[in-house]
């Protein structure tokens, strides 16, 4: 990955056609997926999320279109695949800040919630402008809510995968002007939808293409 960035990466977004589909498949390929909830404010989807120790992939499905989830049907028709990139944001505020002073052009911040049994999980995201990332959607987001999120359930994967180590996604270029010097967990290039990923060393591990149908995506273990 010799071209590989340094980026703050929180997590990745995958649209699907059927979400269901989707979230069978990475269930069938020895993963945790979260069960299907709603998000509110009347964004119009609904995800369920693959989580890891450092970070985490959401399956986003439409349930009904909105002029805010406009630009997810837009990528979802074009193809399966990586097409969302949220960075993680420990004060939103200052997140738009740095964006401006890059030059991105942003929308406002947003504020939502999604209810996960009992619990809310909160969010604060601020979208960059599609015109600055052509064939992705990429964000800033900030969560109020870890604790409910990273679970020790969440998080025991039958397959034994642990953390997500390398990302290549198409279009991801256009965020080098928020890369760092500082080495990130997660290396991102240029490239063909695939993860790679770090399996306990007791793990069964998994490298297949298992996925390509449903989300566009190749899976790479790496053994820990």
């Amino acid at each position: 990955m010799s071209d590989a960035m340094s980026l703050p990466i929180d997590h990745f977004v995958i649209p699907v056609r059927d979400l269901q589909a989707a979230r069978d498949a990475w269930i069938g390929a020895g993963f945790v997926a979260s069960p299907i909830s709603y998000h509110d404010s009347g964004l119009g989807t609904a995800n369920s999320c693959i989580v890891f120790e450092n970070s985490y992939i959401e399956l986003m499905g439409v349930v009904e279109p909105t002029e805010a989830n406009a630009g997810w049907r837009a990528l979802r028709d074009a193809g399966p695949g990586l097409r969302g990139v949220a960075l993680r944001s420990d004060g939103i505020e200052a997140s738009a800040e740095a964006l401006s002073r890059h030059g991105l052009a942003h929308d406002p911040i947003r504020r939502f919630a999604r209810r996960v049994g009992s619990d809310e999980l909160r969010f604060s995201v601020i979208r960059i402008a599609r015109s600055e990332t052509p064939g992705l959607l990429c964000l800033f987001c900030q969560h109020h809510t870890p604790e409910l999120f990273w679970t020790p359930a969440a998080l025991a994967h039958p397959n034994g995968a642990r953390r997500i180590v390398g990302a290549a996604l198409p279009g991801i270029a256009a965020l080098r002007p928020l890369a760092t010097a500082e080495p990130a967990d997660i290396s991102v290039e240029e490239g063909a939808d695939r993860l790679r990923l770090l399996f306990a060393s007791n793990g069964v591990g998994v490298e297949t293409d298992a996925l390509a149908g449903s989300c566009g995506l190749v899976l790479k273990a790496v053994a820990g």
